[in-house]
């Protein structure tokens, strides 16, 4: 592009304390890592140090001292496998690596996309649903739940899981420390494609339902449903990103024509 990065742009995050940004792009055959110190206004870019290998998913650790990566080996027969990067040696040629337990797990038949790191959420076929720590490598929570929420969203905490079941027959709030499993609302089937959920669990936001444009919300206590807009179009049954903030008081819903922003507020 005209920055001089590769065209292809695979995902960024922001560090808890809105400092650093760092990020992942791609021309096809190599990748590089970007990390940009927000306060002192600099650039770093480094090629990823374990190339073919490649970086699926990207995050900062809570003090954002370690850039850290989730990778699939070029070799698929290869285990997958967990990269940290410390931001004081990005230029290291060796970053520290960890086996990928939940991305290894025998025993998962699923595992929930868009949970954001350090948390990964698996079920067995049989519906024991098991909350990762990716920087722990280990299981810090298990609930039985006998169904496999396959669509859903943790909180920033990591204590609550936001799901719904494979057939839209009801949207859920799991509360992994005490195992009870509530039901929020009947769907009555309605596909709900981005599930949000804040971090004072209060509120379940539900984006895209029926691949329509719209933004709906959830009351935890009450169950009631609330139409809270539309979001622009984009030219495509579903947006390319949808996220909410730790705080929970922003949205963003991005796609081809550019990002909407949204600002969450108690009235």
């Amino acid at each position: 592009g005209a920055d001089g990065l590769p065209g292809t742009f695979i995902g960024g995050v922001l560090s808890f304390d809105g400092h650093a940004l760092a990020a992942l792009f791609t021309d096809g055959a190599s990748h590089l890592v970007t990390y940009h110190n927000l306060v002192e206004q600099t650039t770093d870019v480094v090629p990823f140090a374990y190339a073919p290998d490649t970086p699926i998913t990207i995050w900062f650790d809570a003090d954002a001292s370690h850039i850290w990566f989730e990778v699939l080996p070029e070799n698929p027969e290869d285990p997958q496998y967990i990269v940290q990067l410390p931001v004081d040696d990005l230029n290291t040629n060796t970053p520290q690596r960890f086996f990928n337990v939940p991305g290894n797990d025998v025993d998962a038949f699923a595992r929930i996309g868009r949970v954001l790191p350090p948390f990964a959420i698996t079920a067995t076929e049989s519906g024991l649903v098991k909350r990762w720590n990716l920087e722990q490598d280990a299981v810090t929570a298990t609930v039985e739940l006998g169904d496999i929420p396959v669509f859903g969203r943790i909180n920033p905490q990591g204590s609550h899981l936001a799901w719904r079941d494979p057939f839209s027959q009801f949207l859920h709030l799991l509360a992994f420390e005490t195992g009870e499993d509530q039901v929020i609302a009947p769907l009555h089937g309605d596909i709900v494609p981005f599930v949000l959920l804040g971090q004072d669990v209060d509120v379940i936001f539900g984006i895209n339902v029926n691949l329509e444009s719209n933004v709906l919300m959830w009351e935890v206590a009450t169950g009631v449903r609330h139409h809270i807009g539309e979001f622009r179009q984009c030219g495509r049954e579903q947006p390319d990103m949808v996220r909410l903030s730790r705080d929970g008081s922003t949205l963003v819903i991005g796609c081809q024509t550019g990002l909407e922003i949204w600002r969450v507020t108690n009235r």
